[in-house]
C-alpha cells in the first residue's frame, strides 16, 4: 500500500478517529495504522498473502470472444494496491468537518461552519475512488484490464460504504456517490485540507458515464467465472469490518493477542492417541498388520468393522492430502464422529497452513452430542458450541474477562467450533455484518459438513460452485459425510479437487452387522393411505406380542399428536411418551436422555418397553436405540436417518422397521421434487434396501440440472449473474439454508422441570431478560454475555409460528412476541396448538406452528 494518509492530507494529525471518557483520544492516522497493522497481523497468522494470490490468480477475463485469460501481473500488482488501500482508508472520511465537529468534539474545528452531515463511510468511499482511480488508467494494461480494474475499484468502494452497515447491492450506490460529489463540489461538504480537492471535483463525470454507470454491463461483459469475483469481494469487505472492529477493540479495551488457532497439532493428536478407544483402534491395526497375536476386540465385532473403516479412511486421506474435498460415506452407528475427528487432525498434521476444525451440523442436539465427544478427548477450553442455544464461554468461570469472552465468540477465536449449517453458511454467504466478522478465520481450517443431504435440494448445484470455490480461494479442507451422500460437487462447472475415503462404501453397508440389523417391512404400503386407528390397531397388536422399545414417526405433528391421544385409551400410559417440535427443549432432552440411560454394569436400557410417538425431530441428531419403528414415508434419506434410530448399537436381533403412508408427504416437503423418488417406486424401494445411493443421486443430479436450465427464479443462469453483479442481497436470501420466514412467540407460563420437583417462572425469565436488555449502565461485553445466559432458559418458552402474530396485547421485543399468561395453552405440560390456533389465527384454520 504505497499511498500514505499524509500524502492526502495537508495535516495528517488533527483528525480523530474515536474519543473516550477513558483515555487520550484516537487520531485517524492512529486508527488507519493500527487497522493496517491488524490486516498485516492476519497476514502472517492466516496467510493471506497466498488467499489473495489465489484470489487473483482465479479472476478470469474475457479477451475476445472465444477465451477468457487471466489478470497480467501488471493488474495483478494493482489490484492487490487497491485491496489493500480499500482496508487502510476505510475511515477516510472522518475527516468530513461535521463529523470531527458534532461526533468527535474535536476542538480543531470548534469555530468551523458546519452542515449537520456527519457522512464518513460513503465519503470514504468517494475519497478512495479519487486516491486510486488514475492506478487504473495505468498505459501498461489493456483497455479490458483497466475497465475490470476499475469494476473492482467500485467494488472494493462499496464494500468501505457498508462497514458500518450490511451488504445490499451496487443499484443505488452510484447514484450516491453522484449526489455526495455534488455535495462537496457545491461546498455542503468542506474538504478543505484534502490535497487532491480539485482532482476530486473532476471525478464527477466517473458517475455520469462509462464504467461506473454501466456497473452490471461491464462485468457481464469482461468478468468470465463469478464465483472468484464474489469471493474477493466478500473477502475484502470481511477483512474491513474485522480490521476496523480488532482495531477499535484495541483502542477501547484490549489488545487481540490470539486467534484461538490450533498452534501445536501434536498436543492434540497425543491426547487423542492416549483414548481408549483409539489405543484398541491402534492395536487392532497392528493385529491386522500381522505385528500382533491377538485382537483388542471379540471376533465379528462390531467395534472391528468401524476399525477397518477408520484405518481406510486415515490411509486414503494421507496418500491424498493434496485433495480439497474428501467424502465419508458411513452407515449410521459406524463411529463418523470419531473418524471424522481423526481425519481433521491428520489434515492439520500434514498441512501446516490449517490452523481449525470446524463442525458443521443441521440440528443442536448434533452439536451437544459431538461436543461431549470431543470435550472427553481436549477438555471443554479447546471446543466451543456457536449457536442461538449455547451461553457465551468463559476461559476462567471464577474470574470472568468479558471483553475478551465476548471477542472470542464474535471473532470464533476458539481451535474447534461447532456450529449448524445456517450459522456456517450465513459466514459464506450471509450480507449483515456481524455475520462477516469470522469470516477471515475459516481461511485455512478443516471443516466437517454432516448431513449435507438436509439441505434444500433447489440449491444444491449453487451450494456446489461456491463451496468449490471457497474450497480452492480460502484453503478450505471439507470433509463431507453422511450414510446418504449427496456428491454434490458433481453439479460444479468448476475443477474438482477430491477423494471418497473409502475405495467401495457398499462393502461396509452390506457387511452383516449393519446390513441386517434391521429388516424393512413394507407390508403396510399395500392400503395405501392408512387410518390412524387402523394403524393404532396393528401397533397394539405386534405391542401385545413383542413388547421392547417401539418409535414410530409421523411427518406432521398434529398427526403425532392425535396418533398418541388414540393410544392414549389402548396401552399403559406409564410406557407412552410423545416428541415434537412442541415440546421445550428442556423436555426434548429429558426424555432422549431417559431413552438413553442403561441399568448399572449395561445389561439393557432401563426403559426396556416403552413406545415413542414423534416427528422428524427424532430422525438425525438423536442418539437413541430402539428395537422396533413404523414411519410415514417421505423421501429416503429421511428414511435412512429413521432406521439408523433402530438397532443402532448393533446388538439385538429381530429388530424391524414398519412403513406406512398416511400424510401427503408432497404437501409437506412442497418444492423437494425427492419425494418423486421414494420407496413407492420399486427402483427405489431396491436402493433403499441395498443401500445403493449413488444410484438415486445420479436420478437426482441429473433432474437438478434440468431444472436449472429452465429459465424461472430458479434458474442457474439467475443466480450466476446475481452472483456476477455482487447481488449481496438476493444472493443472501437465495442461500439460506432455512427458506420459509417464521417467526418467535414467548409462551410465558410456569414450566415444571421435568427431572426436578420445581417450576421455571416464564414470567421472571422474561422480566430478567429485560431487566439485562435494558441496562444503560452494563458494559457491552458483559450485556452480550448475560443476555446469552438468559437466553438459553428463554428458550423454553419460545416457540416457532410461520406466520406473524395477528396482535399482542402484550409486548414484542427482538423481533420475539410475548404473551402473558400463556398457561391456558399448555394441558398437562404439553403446548395445546389447538386451543393457540383457534384463539391466535382464528380466520387461518390450519397448524401454523412448525
Amino acid at each position: 500500500m504505497v499511498v500514505e494518509l499524509k500524502d492526502v492530507l495537508k495535516n495528517d494529525k488533527i483528525y480523530l478517529a474515536h474519543t473516550s471518557d477513558k483515555r487520550k483520544s484516537e487520531t485517524l492516522l492512529q486508527h488507519l495504522e493500527l487497522t493496517i497493522g491488524y490486516y498485516n497481523k492476519l497476514k502472517h497468522s492466516k496467510g493471506l498473502d497466498a488467499v489473495i494470490e489465489r484470489s487473483l490468480n482465479s479472476i478470469r477475463i474475457n479477451k475476445n470472444e472465444v477465451s477468457n485469460g487471466g489478470l497480467s501481473e501488471e493488474a495483478k500488482e494493482i489490484l492487490l494496491e487497491l485491496f489493500e488501500g480499500a482496508i487502510y482508508y476505510h475511515d477516510i472520511g472522518k475527516i468530513n468537518p461535521a463529523f470531527q465537529k458534532l461526533k468527535m468534539k474535536n476542538t480543531n474545528f470548534r469555530r468551523v461552519r458546519v452542515s449537520d452531515d456527519l457522512t464518513h463511510s460513503l465519503l470514504s468511499s468517494l475519497l478512495y475512488i479519487d486516491i486510486f482511480y488514475d492506478s487504473t488508467e495505468d498505459k501498461c494494461l489493456d483497455k479490458i484490464e483497466r475497465q475490470t480494474l476499475q469494476v473492482l475499484l467500485l467494488s472494493f468502494s462499496y464494500s468501505i460504504s457498508r462497514h458500518h452497515g450490511y451488504l445490499k447491492d451496487l443499484s443505488e450506490y452510484i447514484s450516491k456517490l453522484r449526489g455526495l460529489s455534488n455535495a462537496v463540489r457545491n461546498e455542503e461538504i468542506e474538504i478543505f485540507d484534502y490535497n487532491h480537492f480539485d482532482r476530486l471535483l473532476s471525478r464527477r463525470i466517473l458517475f455520469e458515464e462509462g464504467v461506473f454507470l454501466e456497473f452490471d454491463k461491464t462485468v457481464k461483459k469482461y468478468m468470465a467465472l463469478p464465483e472468484p469475483f464474489y469471493i474477493l469481494n466478500k473477502l475484502l469487505y470481511g477483512l474491513i469490518v474485522t480490521c476496523d472492529f480488532y482495531a477499535t477493540s484495541d483502542y477501547m479495551n484490549r489488545k487481540i493477542e490470539d486467534f484461538g488457532d490450533i498452534y501445536n497439532v501434536e498436543e492434540y493428536s497425543k491426547k487423542f492417541d492416549d483414548d481408549k478407544i483409539i489405543k484398541n483402534i491402534r492395536k487392532y491395526e497392528k493385529y491386522v498388520n500381522e505385528s500382533l497375536n491377538k485382537s483388542p476386540f471379540d471376533e465379528s465385532s462390531i467395534n472391528e468393522l468401524r476399525s477397518d473403516m477408520f484405518l481406510e479412511a486415515e490411509k486414503t486421506l494421507v496418500e491424498n492430502i493434496d485433495k480439497q474435498i474428501f467424502y465419508l460415506e458411513a452407515p449410521t452407528g459406524s463411529g463418523k464422529t470419531i473418524n471424522s475427528l481423526n481425519l481433521g487432525l491428520n489434515l492439520i498434521k500434514y498441512d501446516k497452513s490449517l490452523k481449525k476444525i470446524f463442525y458443521v451440523f443441521p440440528f443442536n442436539t448434533l452439536c451437544d452430542q459431538t461436543f461431549d465427544v470431543i470435550q472427553s478427548f481436549f477438555g471443554k477450553q479447546k471446543v466451543s458450541i456457536i449457536n442461538s442455544l449455547t451461553p457465551i464461554k468463559f476461559q476462567d468461570e471464577n474470574d470472568i474477562d468479558y471483553d475478551k469472552s465476548y471477542l472470542d465468540r464474535l471473532f470464533l477465536h476458539y481451535p474447534m467450533i461447532l456450529t449448524s449449517h445456517v450459522n456456517f453458511f450465513d459466514y459464506l454467504f450471509g450480507n449483515g455484518r456481524e455475520k462477516q466478522l469470522p469470516l477471515v478465520h475459516l481461511i485455512n481450517s478443516v471443516v466437517i459438513l454432516d448431513e449435507i443431504q438436509s439441505y434444500r435440494i433447489e440449491i444444491w448445484k449453487e451450494l456446489a460452485n461456491m463451496i468449490v470455490s471457497f474450497s480452492n480461494i480460502f484453503n478450505i479442507k471439507f470433509i463431507i459425510m453422511s450414510a446418504t451422500l449427496p456428491r454434490i460437487s458433481l453439479l460444479s462447472k468448476n475443477n474438482l479437487n477430491e477423494i471418497n475415503l473409502f475405495k467401495d462404501s457398499s462393502k461396509y453397508f452390506n457387511a452383516t452387522l449393519f446390513k441386517n440389523r434391521v429388516k424393512f417391512d413394507f407390508s403396510l404400503l399395500q392400503y395405501g393411505k392408512i387410518s390412524l386407528s387402523d394403524l393404532a390397531d396393528f401397533l397394539v397388536k405386534y405391542w401385545e406380542n413383542k413388547r421392547g422399545r417401539i418409535l414410530i414417526e409421523f411427518i406432521k405433528k398434529a398427526t403425532a399428536r392425535e396418533f398418541y391421544n388414540i393410544l392414549k385409551a389402548k396401552v399403559d400410559n406409564k410406557l407412552l411418551y410423545e416428541l415434537s417440535g412442541d415440546d421445550s427443549s428442556l423436555y426434548r432432552k429429558y426424555l432422549i436422555d431417559k431413552l438413553k440411560k442403561k441399568e448399572e454394569q449395561k445389561k439393557g436400557y432401563l426403559l426396556r418397553d416403552v413406545i415413542l410417538v414423534a416427528t422428524q425431530v427424532i430422525e438425525a441428531g438423536v442418539d437413541i436405540d430402539m428395537d422396533v419403528g413404523f414411519k410415514d414415508i417421505s423421501i429416503i434419506e429421511a428414511e435412512e436417518q429413521f432406521a439408523g434410530r433402530i438397532n443402532r448399537s448393533c446388538t439385538k436381533e429381530g429388530c424391524k422397521l414398519f412403513f406406512f403412508q398416511h400424510d401427503d408427504e408432497k404437501g409437506v416437503y412442497k418444492s423437494d421434487f425427492r419425494t418423486e423418488y421414494s420407496i413407492l417406486q420399486e427402483k427405489y424401494k431396491e436402493v433403499f434396501k441395498n443401500k445403493s445411493f449413488e444410484d438415486y443421486y445420479l436420478d437426482l443430479m441429473k433432474e437438478i440440472e434440468r431444472k436449472k436450465t429452465e429459465y424461472n427464479e430458479n434458474s442457474y443462469e439467475i443466480f450466476s449473474n446475481n452472483v456476477k453483479g455482487l447481488m449481496y442481497f438476493q444472493i443472501a436470501k437465495d442461500m439460506k439454508m432455512i427458506k420459509e420466514k417464521t417467526y418467535s412467540v414467548y409462551l410465558a407460563h410456569n414450566l415444571k422441570h421435568p427431572q426436578k420437583d420445581e417450576f421455571i417462572d416464564g414470567h421472571q425469565v422474561w422480566k430478567a431478560f429485560k431487566e439485562i436488555l435494558f441496562d444503560g449502565d452494563m458494559p457491552y461485553s458483559k450485556k452480550q454475555i448475560e443476555l446469552s445466559v438468559i437466553k438459553e432458559k428463554m428458550n423454553y418458552f419460545i416457540y416457532q409460528v410461520s406466520s406473524p402474530m395477528p396482535f399482542s396485547d402484550d409486548e414484542s421485543i427482538e423481533d420475539i412476541t410475548y404473551v402473558e399468561e400463556a398457561k391456558r395453552f399448555f394441558e398437562n405440560g404439553k403446548f395445546n396448538r389447538e386451543a393457540f390456533n383457534k384463539e391466535m389465527f382464528p380466520s387461518k384454520g390450519v397448524d401454523i406452528f412448525i
